[in-house]
């Protein structure tokens, strides 16, 4: 008796070992097939134990893709193929939905003859698993997405246990395309057979640094498969991918960087050249002293090849200098010649304009031009004045001798420059001259030279460039006026130093720029710096330095001069658009996945109505698929803000006053924010008119009060909107920084929004419109950026301050409205009883679950259907059929040919076709591409099944 109540208490255990587990038994007779479940299986799925007699029972409710690999499974074991019975499976509950299983079993009796009697296992309820590997496969699946879409090349490879590097284990097409292979020919190579070998030193500092901060950021250069070298910027980060230490590679092509600093470097070069020519001019009155110097460095510092300077005197050319220098056989009647035998050197005294000559073998010469032309190989030739008090003292004659080219403006530029301190050397030695001559003439000397000064003055402004020069053995630092103006500094005031310099740096710089300039040193090598410094008043500008350094016969440093440039505007310009770049990357994705999500949610809303409609009222499942309808049309509700962030949301535009906008939404803000947040109004009057989608201004300004608020808690503070309107007298870049649209001269709306919150820093405030991005410990999805979609979307600008514990502002400009009255938008009827009368409807869509449920739905309204998802089908069958068909319900966005090529061609079959057009993209945007001829009607995706069979029956009962 106690050992049946122990086997009796062992088996309750097991039954609730079981129950805990979510695991019940079963039992087969092989046989007859008769079955027997423990009665926890059949509660699992909502029926009766009775209902499970037979094997055909269970059967009967497995999916039907599941069905042959259940009985397959059973087949193998039966059979000895296998050791066990295993296999998972999708079986439908009392309710409908299909939850997935996990059977085990195996033949637990034989007869005599070895035959199986009975089968018997247990079965696992695996559904919560099965759901989590979707997600995570679905989690996977967008960052393959978001890996592929990246035009960074990316790479990864493992880390050995020895700290060497595996061959790629993963890489995008971008990586692949940058260095000229498809992306299999990477895959499995080693990183270093892409690499330009470099010491030994570089690649320890670069893994040191990679250690100690995870990280590494450094350029280099990569091989291209033609052999070529392609400079780079790479980011190194320490990740685990698959389990295992990795590295990945994030490479950047900074081909056309380097082209610009190359440029720079160039322009630099010349306003060096400028700064030393204009010293001779101040340093020296010997006027052949000066002309050769200047000749010398035109040759030196540009691509030039050949320079020379004639004056003229009494009708008269005399050569003053040349570089390269002439050879000793150079005919002396060209030395000193009449100006009537050069006559584009005539030309270009007499207009006092450049005249340029593309190909001297090709232009019409002189004999006299032509022999030197000839003799010194002159190809592209510049004849440039030298003008003096107003009249022509000579001319400066530049040429190339490698090919026949015209210059570029910025080379003409710079040498019109030389030709202008070439002339400010002849002006003042011939003062000089006229100084020894006439002691009376002294006053007029001195103020022709503060003249030529002041010419160079301007010269160094209209460059952006400050010339310094610094004595390193004395200590003392020389800069000029203009240098002065880049760094905010008073020359009154303050005493031009190395400390001065180093206090206007900017701290994260400090330590680069001084290590620029004692590694130039060091190396006997060109200064070029790039830092930033902060002016007295706060403000922040961006310097390239370059400079030369002067040693004496020992090797020791004497001094150093250069010039600074301001580039300020360059690199807001570069970070401009590198940020339009990344949202537009995103922005396209954005799209893409919203228009996707419009035809699947169009296919569920449509498909939930039809089940609504035909269900009895009474019926308890009616709540359900209403239930379902509101949840998708909460996800159409997001698609709506994707699209604003791609900038393609505008759908119901519409004339607004802003200040009344503000006005019928101030109680729902003052709902959604803390009650400890005052909201204050400052609306101007006039009230600014704007023409837009005004249900987005609404999410606008929502999204900024909502992130105002959140800046502000969990102290006290306030939030003002305010309204005004702004004229902006000529194009404006202040507005376009994340944008990157400048907007035109006119008058704007403006909305600012503004709070006396945290502040943003500089980082935070370069990434605010990254989808997802949030400082909170959760995010708050597409807010911001949808912001920044919608005021790109109806052609707008954005500024934003902020001050780190001071508060935010966002400032927005709209366009004002140039119309009194609102723009009629999408005319909203209300269903009525709709009947087709048995007219043909032809649906081409790509789109398989719109095209089943257009063709659930319309037959319902009594109209006739045929559809296609292929464009070219659809064109045939309506080429065979267009007399009997009344209406072509067309997709705007489908593969092989687009809805405007579809509509092309239909109209060639019968120019009287009427097409109502869908697209999950605005009216807007998908109509702006039809002039001629456009189509009937259109609908945004996802649409209301009543409003669309309403509409087809108005453009078919419609009068032509």
């Amino acid at each position: 008796m106690e050992t049946i109540d122990n086997d009796h208490i062992a088996f309750q255990h097991f039954e609730s070992a079981m129950e805990a587990g979510n695991i019940a038994w079963w039992e087969m007779e092989y046989p007859t097939g008769a079955v027997r479940f423990h009665k926890r299986k059949t509660d699992m799925l909502g029926r009766d134990h009775e209902a499970f007699r037979h094997y055909t029972d269970f059967t009967t409710l497995l999916h039907p893709d599941d069905l042959e690999p259940v009985m397959q499974a059973m087949r193998d074991h039966l059979q000895g193929k296998t050791p066990s019975y295993l296999v998972d499976y999708r079986i439908k509950t009392s309710t409908g939905e299909y939850r997935w299983f996990q059977d085990i079993g195996k033949i637990s009796s034989r007869d005599e003859h070895g035959e199986p009697l009975t089968v018997s296992g247990i079965v696992l309820d695996i559904t919560d698993r099965k759901t989590a590997e979707g997600v995570i496969q679905d989690s996977n699946d967008r960052y393959r997405s978001l890996f592929n879409a990246n035009r960074d090349g990316i790479s990864i490879f493992y880390i050995n246990g020895d700290e060497t590097l595996s061959p790629i284990v993963n890489a995008n097409r971008s990586a692949a395309a940058m260095l000229g292979y498809e992306l299999d020919e990477i895959i499995g190579k080693h990183p270093s057979e892409f690499e330009v070998h470099e010491s030994d030193e570089t690649l320890f500092r670069r893994i040191l640094e990679i250690k100690t901060h995870g990280a590494a950021r450094f350029e280099t250069d990569l091989l291209h498969k033609n052999g070529q070298r392609i400079p780079v910027e790479i980011h190194v980060s320490a990740i685990q991918y698959n389990k295992r230490p990795a590295l990945m590679n994030i490479v950047r092509d900074i081909s056309e960087r380097k082209q610009a600093e190359s440029k720079l470097r160039q322009h630099a070069n010349g306003l060096m050249a400028l700064v030393r020519s204009s010293q001779s001019v101040t340093t020296s009155l010997d006027i052949e002293i000066v002309l050769q110097k200047s000749t010398d460095n035109i040759i030196t510092l540009t691509d030039l090849h050949s320079a020379a300077i004639y004056t003229v005197e009494n009708g008269m050319l005399r050569l003053g200098a040349t570089s390269p220098a002439l050879p000793p056989d150079f005919p002396e009647q060209y030395r000193l010649a009449p100006l009537t035998d050069h006559p584009h050197i005539q030309q270009a005294m007499t207009t006092a304009q450049t005249v340029v000559i593309p190909d001297a073998a090709a232009a019409d010469l002189s004999p006299a031009e032509r022999s030197i032309a000839e003799q010194r190989g002159l190809r592209s030739i510049l004849y440039l004045p030298l003008i003096g008090n107003g009249a022509a003292i000579g001319v400066l004659i530049v040429a190339r001798t490698d090919e026949a080219r015209m210059l570029s403006s910025s080379e003409i530029d710079l040498c019109r420059t030389f030709a202008s301190i070439a002339s400010i050397a002849v002006e003042n030695a011939r003062l000089y001259k006229q100084l020894q001559r006439e002691l009376s003439e002294h006053r007029l000397a001195e103020e022709a030279l503060a003249m030529s000064n002041k010419r160079l003055t301007l010269a160094q402004r209209s460059a952006g460039a400050g010339v310094w020069d610094w004595n390193i053995h004395a200590g003392t630092l020389d800069w000029t006026p203009e240098l002065y103006r880049l760094f905010g500094l008073d020359p009154a005031t303050t005493v031009a130093s190395f400390d001065v310099w180093r206090n206007v740096l900017h701290p994260d710089d400090r330590t680069m720029a001084e290590e620029r300039i004692n590694s130039s040193i060091r190396d006997h090598a060109p200064l070029v710096s790039e830092y930033r410094i902060i002016t007295p008043s706060g403000e922040v500008r961006w310097i390239n330095a370059f400079g030369d350094t002067h040693y004496d016969d020992l090797g020791e440093p004497l001094s150093m001069s250069g010039i600074c440039i301001d580039v300020t505007s360059r690199k807001i310009s570069e970070e401009a658009l590198l940020n339009a770049q990344k949202l537009e990357s995103i922005g396209t994705l954005a799209g893409g996945i919203a228009h996707d999500f419009n035809n699947l949610m169009n296919s569920v809303l449509g498909q939930s109505a039809l089940a609504l409609h035909k269900l009895p009222k009474e019926s308890p499942a009616a709540s359900n698929i209403l239930k379902a309808i509101k949840s998708s049309e909460r996800v159409a509700d997001l698609t709506k803000q994707l699209l604003a962030y791609s900038g393609r949301g505008k759908f119901f535009i519409e004339e607004i006053d802003l200040n009344v906008l503000v006005h019928e939404n101030i109680q729902m803000l003052e709902l959604s924010i803390s009650k400890t947040t005052e909201l204050r109004l400052d609306l101007c009057e006039p009230a600014p008119h704007i023409v837009c989608d005004s249900s987005q201004i609404q999410q606008v300004l929502m999204n900024l009060i909502m992130n105002g608020n959140e800046a502000v808690l969990p102290n006290p503070g306030t939030i003002i909107i305010h309204t005004d309107i702004l004229t902006l007298d000529h194009e404006s870049h202040e507005y376009s920084k994340f944008t990157a649209i400048a907007l035109p001269a006119g008058r704007y709306a403006r909305l600012k929004v503004s709070d006396t919150g945290c502040g943003m820093t500089q980082d935070t405030l370069s990434r605010i419109f990254d989808p997802f991005f949030s400082t909170k410990f959760t995010g708050r999805g597409l807010g911001l950026a949808a912001v920044l979609g919608i005021v790109k979307g109806h052609h707008g600008g954005l500024l934003i301050t902020s001050d780190v514990g001071k508060g935010t502002m966002f400032e927005i400009l709209l366009p004002l409205a140039v119309r009194s009255k609102a723009i009629d938008g999408p005319e909203r009827k209300a269903a009525s009883s709709i009947q087709g009368n048995g007219n043909t409807i032809l649906v081409i869509d790509d789109e398989p679950s719109v095209i089943e449920l257009l063709e659930d739905m319309l037959p319902a309204a009594n109209f006739a259907v045929i559809s296609s998802a292929d464009p070219v089908t659809g064109i045939e069958i309506f080429r065979k059929q267009h007399q009997q068909i009344s209406l072509v319900i067309l997709d705007f966005s489908m593969p092989k040919m687009s809805g405007k090529s579809v509509f092309e061609e239909l109209l060639k079959i019968d120019s009287t076709v009427k097409v109502l057009l869908c697209s999950g993209y605005s009216e807007e945007e998908t109509m702006s591409g039809f002039t001629h001829h456009r189509p009937a009607g259109f609908f945004q995706k996802p649409y209301r099944t009543d409003e669309l069979m309403q509409k087809a029956a108005e453009i078919i009962f419609m009068k032509d």
